[in-house]
């Protein structure tokens, strides 16, 4: 089963830390379809692996998960902590406070979006002093970048609410090329 990579959808989860059980669904994808695909032959399946390329990406905020798995492991609670563990805002912030609300650290409408919290910065929405400020950020700009001509469509796993939200690029028209010229 080759897919011709043309058609790809990236799975993504843990963008905020205390969201653990998000990073579940891209692990649960994953396995499913390699179970019903590889192990079970299921037509459906086999059809889905054959046509189309996945990417997951389990957790996003790394270092904040961690934070928040290492807060347990010593003190038997969950710290509810969203955002990264950047260290520069430690010291004014505190562990569960510090660092930057990955989700809302990206380029798409970061100024008008985020203009009312820049001056939060140990709020829970802080969006970093600048759009990619952060690695993560960064990193899933640069990968999504990499990978544009066959990403067909990403799917962002969280943990709060009962939702399926439609993204930027949902607008009619699609103007996310004219918005953040660049981004991609």
């Amino acid at each position: 089963m080759i897919t011709d990579g043309t058609n790809a959808i990236l799975i993504t989860g843990a963008t905020h830390a205390r969201e653990l059980l998000s990073s579940q669904v891209p692990l649960y994808v994953c396995l499913k379809l390699l179970h019903q695909g590889y192990l079970q032959n299921n037509e459906k399946y086999q059809r889905m692996l054959a046509s189309s390329k996945f990417y997951f990406i389990p957790i996003i905020n790394v270092d904040g998960a961690a934070l928040v798995e290492q807060h347990w492991e010593t003190e038997h609670q969950i710290l509810n902590k969203r955002k990264n563990a950047n260290p520069e805002f430690m010291g004014q912030c505190g562990a569960e406070n510090a660092g930057t609300d990955l989700n809302r650290n990206y380029g798409i409408d970061w100024e008008p979006e985020n203009a009312k919290n820049r001056t939060e910065l140990c709020g829970d929405y802080w969006p970093g002093s600048e759009p990619f400020s952060e690695p993560e950020s960064r990193g899933m700009r640069d990968f999504v970048g990499k990978h544009k001509n066959e990403i067909k469509f990403i799917i962002n796993c969280h943990t709060s609410g009962n939702d399926f939200i439609w993204p930027y690029n949902g607008r009619e028209p699609n103007d996310i090329e004219k918005r953040s010229p660049g981004y991609l």
